[in-house]
């Protein structure tokens, strides 16, 4: 069990590390997209903290605090005119749904308050979720877009971005300029970047 463990941490490290090369060299190859900041893991553990209200019982209600742990970040400046900062999530196995939609949960009162902005001096904020697989992503979609119903937050659905492409497949145009990502509560394929 250990080391399949060790083998799912490992393919799970590679696939994060082809998602920031591509980034890497997305910046050296369009001019127009400047690669201001990477986040690597360990980087971002421990530094997001949120407190969310839990339900107890008796329609009371505590506040918890929660820890957000994404598996890199982004941040480019596009033609010196805004900046996209992408936090980024690679799942290549299923997961328990309570567990994601947890995480989902936490995304969500992250990126409604103001924490973002005074961790990464920037407002600019996108969810970008890397699948092993179709199924898988438009299980996570589904499941995010519930969480996001049920906190009345539809409009944080722009936020999320969900694609099955392989990042060691692909060109780094293809996979950050390609429309090969759809939204929370769109089914339009749509590219991560936008340039104009």
């Amino acid at each position: 069990a250990a080391k399949a463990a060790n083998i799912y941490f490992l393919q799970h490290t590679i696939a994060v590390t082809d998602i920031l090369i591509a980034a890497t060299l997305l910046s050296q190859s369009v001019p127009d997209i400047t690669l201001q900041r990477m986040y690597l893991e360990r980087e971002l553990k421990r530094k997001i903290y949120l407190e969310l209200p839990v339900v107890i019982g008796n329609g009371k209600t505590a506040r918890r605090t929660s820890c957000l742990e994404p598996d890199a970040a982004v941040d480019f400046v596009i033609q010196d005119k805004w900046q996209e900062f992408f936090h980024i999530e690679m799942y290549r196995t299923h997961l328990r749904e309570y567990r994601f939609k947890q995480k989902m949960h936490t995304y969500a009162a992250y990126a409604a308050s103001a924490i973002h902005q005074e961790l990464f001096a920037t407002p600019a904020l996108t969810i970008a979720v890397f699948c092993a697989s179709s199924q898988l992503a438009g299980t996570l979609k589904r499941w995010t877009e519930e969480v996001l119903q049920e906190g009345q937050q539809p409009e944080l659905g722009e936020r999320f971005f969900f694609t099955s492409v392989n990042p060691a497949a692909v060109s780094p145009e293809e996979l950050y300029l390609a429309p090969v990502w759809e939204q929370a509560f769109s089914t339009t394929k749509t590219p991560l970047l936008v340039l104009e």
